[in-house]
């Protein structure tokens, strides 16, 4: 196995050590920080997709995810066939 390869594998390893820790340590956080955190990425979804994707700007076209208090009664999308 190359240099580069090793060096790019350990970093790989150490990115997922990194995020194990960041997870394990949201099973000690309360129900309204967990809810909080998932309206937070909910809001960056959204908007990362309607800046950057023509189909989800339309589609979410009037969603203003800023307004929204939770994740519950939204609606699964999927995708067309």
């Amino acid at each position: 196995m190359a240099a580069t390869d090793q060096i790019r594998r350990f970093a790989d390893i150490a990115a997922a050590m990194r995020l194990a820790r960041e997870l394990i340590g949201h099973d000690r956080w309360s129900v309204e920080r967990l809810e909080a955190l998932q309206r937070r990425r909910l809001q960056e979804l959204v908007r990362h997709a309607t800046a950057s994707s023509p189909f989800y700007r339309e589609r979410y076209a009037g969603l203003d995810p800023a307004t929204r208090s939770s994740c519950r009664g939204c609606r699964r999308s999927t995708r067309p066939r």
